[in-house]
């Protein structure tokens, strides 16, 4: 008997183009001391086709493609145009609803790739870590120089062609004192959907400088949750936010980190090696290869057991606390020390509960904390019956 779609694992493929090639040298990145030389590795049309093909094949309703990096857009416009092409011939049999997204740090963005991505009906974010002053601080090119305004040409050919994008905002050690300067930039820079991403990363056997505390990071989130959700503007989406408020209002969040769903997120390499979710650092984990393995056996691949093992070490500690359906032990990576292969629970788990009980309390009343301006609180009620119509997106 054929499995049910409805009992088969959701697949999210994360698809490395050009591995982790860049053309910036981000000050905080883990890549931006690995090979980064002009001669860059571009995932040949053979691989390509593999990888569509058996990702079209999970017998899912939907297939979904991220295209990522390094700098996915190094690749070329030609490698998507072909991938468009791969996936409309084999979707054709069995069609499946395709979605695209794509990450870029938006300096190769023109009106060629915006007209492309419209067409297509790409997903695009791109990364800008605030206002010019702050991100041109660790978003450099090769040469030290600031990229805010390069990024900001881009962004406006998307717009040209009725592309919103959204953005991912990494949170470092620069910033990280900084959030409403960060939260004003991006509002004033046209934005109107971020998701923050904390630094935390491992060099040498210990976090990198540029990594943040738990600690830091729910007090950067809680002072922009405050000032989002007193501005009474339904329009601007905090990912961060809306995935957990749909959580604790008894949706399912949309966010792997709250959704414990990790297991289903696969980065594909450029050579079509397979491995988890790319917070992970490159090569802990190997499930394998599209060209030999294939995809369909990544999950008794022994990594892949090795892996799904660890998670449940981590969330030993989890399974009794009130915030679990809405963090499902978080996002894994705060949970593993590549250097000594250990798992643990996770580095962020006290600061989240923190985050997660004043979220809750606005769940519960639409009432922020340390707002007592009468007109304000009003207004957050509104923008607190808006949350509760956002749809629960589900695998």
């Amino acid at each position: 008997m054929q499995p049910s779609p409805e009992s088969i694992p959701p697949l999210i493929a994360i698809v490395k183009t050009v591995s982790e090639y860049c053309n910036l040298r981000c000050r905080y990145c883990y890549y931006r001391d690995l090979d980064q030389g002009q001669a860059y590795k571009i995932m040949s049309h053979a691989v390509l086709s593999d990888v569509i093909s058996q990702v079209l094949q999970w017998d899912r309703p939907k297939a979904n493609f991220v295209w990522h990096g390094g700098e996915p857009l190094l690749a070329t416009i030609g490698f998507y145009r072909v991938a468009v092409k791969l996936q409309e011939r084999l979707n054709s049999e069995r069609p499946r609803q395709v979605s695209n997204s794509i990450q870029t740090n938006g300096i190769l963005l023109n009106d060629e790739w915006a007209e492309f991505f419209a067409h297509n009906k790409f997903a695009v974010g791109v990364s800008v870590d605030g206002p010019q002053q702050i991100h041109d601080r660790q978003r450099v090119t090769r040469s030290g120089k600031g990229t805010y305004s390069k990024v900001m040409r881009g962004v406006e050919s998307l717009r040209h062609a009725r592309i919103n994008p959204g953005v991912v905002c990494v949170v470092h050690q620069d910033n990280v004192n900084e959030p409403e300067a960060v939260y004003e930039g991006l509002l004033d820079a046209g934005f109107h959907y971020f998701h923050f991403k904390a630094m935390y990363d491992y060099s040498h056997g210990v976090l990198t400088a540029d990594s943040i505390s738990g600690e830091q990071y729910a007090s950067f989130l809680l002072r922009i949750f405050r000032r989002w959700a007193t501005a009474d503007n339904a329009k601007i989406e905090i990912g961060n936010f809306t995935s957990i408020l749909t959580g604790l209002m008894g949706g399912r969040p949309h966010l792997c980190e709250h959704a414990g769903e990790c297991t289903s997120l696969i980065t594909i390499d450029w050579d079509g090696r397979i491995g988890p979710c790319d917070a992970f650092p490159k090569g802990t984990f190997d499930f394998g290869n599209v060209r030999s393995t294939g995809l369909h056996q990544y999950r008794q691949a022994p990594d892949f057991l090795k892996l799904r093992a660890g998670m449940t070490t981590a969330q030993t500690e989890c399974q009794g606390c009130e915030f679990f359906k809405v963090c499902a032990g978080g996002c894994f990576k705060y949970s593993y020390n590549p250097i000594t292969e250990m798992w643990g629970h996770s580095a962020y788990c006290s600061s989240k509960k923190i985050l997660f009980k004043e979220l809750l309390e606005y769940a519960r009343t639409g009432e922020v904390k340390n707002v007592e301006d009468q007109a304000k609180q009003s207004d957050l009620v509104k923008l607190h019956r808006t949350i509760r119509t956002l749809p629960v997106i589900r695998s």
